[in-house]
């Protein structure tokens, strides 16, 4: 797929109302090498370099997967996939994560990250095995 066809996808994808109401309100945009579609089973696969903006949120992964849905009546995204190794960065408040895979739950507004989960705020480390950020990612919960 050609770069302009890619950037296109992704601007139509971001400006749609299905990425709209995800995460918030708040926008997500996603950069990637390859983009896959699957109408059957309304998903998006971005697979390659991956790269997701959202809130203050950088994400950068090998492979990320939108599945769409209905929440409360209207079409939105209702989980994101992160099957491979992930690195969260929030610059603002110096917060990496790093983790084997995780989920974005769209409804409960959870993203749980699972497997060597390492946390790192300024000068202090977290490692777990699960680590769930709650609603608009402003409580942490971790469990060994």
């Amino acid at each position: 797929m050609s770069l302009i066809l890619k950037r296109l996808v992704i601007f139509l994808i971001y400006i749609s109302p299905l990425s709209y109401h995800a995460l918030s309100d708040e926008r997500l945009r996603i950069d990637s090498d390859n983009l896959t579609i699957k109408k059957d089973d309304s998903s998006a696969s971005f697979t390659g370099s991956v790269e997701a903006s959202f809130n203050d949120y950088k994400l950068t992964t090998s492979k990320l997967t939108i599945l769409y849905g209905t929440i409360n009546g209207k079409k939105d995204i209702v989980k994101i996939v992160i099957p491979s190794k992930l690195k969260l960065i929030k610059p603002c408040s110096e917060e990496i994560a790093i983790a084997d895979r995780g989920i974005f739950d769209n409804k409960t507004k959870k993203l749980t990250l699972t497997g060597n989960v390492m946390l790192q705020q300024k000068d202090n480390i977290l490692a777990t095995d699960k680590l769930v950020y709650s609603g608009n990612f402003k409580a942490i919960n971790h469990k060994k």
